[in-house]
């Protein structure tokens, strides 16, 4: 069916029963299907539900995963590599900015990590969280909405206790995680 994610589980018991006494109909009313934003984000681009096409895919070949075009709201069938979310990869001041859908994905954990030893840092700390489209939260963070516009919102992060110093550069990065089915994969 168009717009729903079925699921049908079948199960044998040894009384020798047939496998499809244990149906579980997802008509039934006692029966809870959880629907799944990432997986009706593919089939709204017509993706197959298939290994290829789960959140490690990248079907436009244009170097951003579907789990990054979920996040971000971006078309996973025409080649969009040239939307960097992130404004400001490094600071001196400890201030970003970060652009996401308004209607952020309720399945994807965004994450703003700093690195303080350069590009080829082995020590990520993450610094702020958001949870799908709630809030970003972190200790020693200020975070205010820069601007909306269109589907996409800008956000504003400032580490507090951070005095300006050029020789103090930090790196940032924004990462994210899909929760829920097809969730599994490794956080980008």
């Amino acid at each position: 069916m168009t717009g729903q994610n079925i699921l049908a589980i079948h199960g044998l018991n040894n009384a020798g029963l047939e496998s499809d006494d244990f149906l579980l109909n997802p008509s039934d009313p006692s029966v809870e299907l959880i629907a799944s934003p990432f997986f009706a984000f593919l089939e709204r681009y017509g993706l197959a539900l298939d290994p290829d096409e789960l959140p490690a895919g990248d079907h436009d070949g244009d170097n951003n995963i579907n789990l990054v075009e979920h996040a971000l709201d971006t078309d996973p069938t025409a080649a969009n590599g040239d939307f960097y979310p992130l404004e400001a990869g490094s600071s001196s001041n400890g201030s970003i900015k970060i652009t996401l859908p308004v209607d952020a994905p309720e399945d994807v954990d965004y994450r703003i990590e700093r690195a303080r030893d350069g590009v080829e840092a082995q020590k990520w700390e993450v610094i702020a969280t958001k949870r799908g489209p709630g809030a970003w939260t972190g200790n020693s963070i200020f975070t205010y909405i820069d601007k909306k516009v269109g589907g996409n919102v800008t956000y504003s992060l400032r580490e507090l206790n951070t005095a300006p110093d050029p020789s103090n550069l930090r790196l940032y990065r924004l990462g994210y995680s899909l929760r829920g089915p097809g969730g599994n994969a490794a956080p980008n």
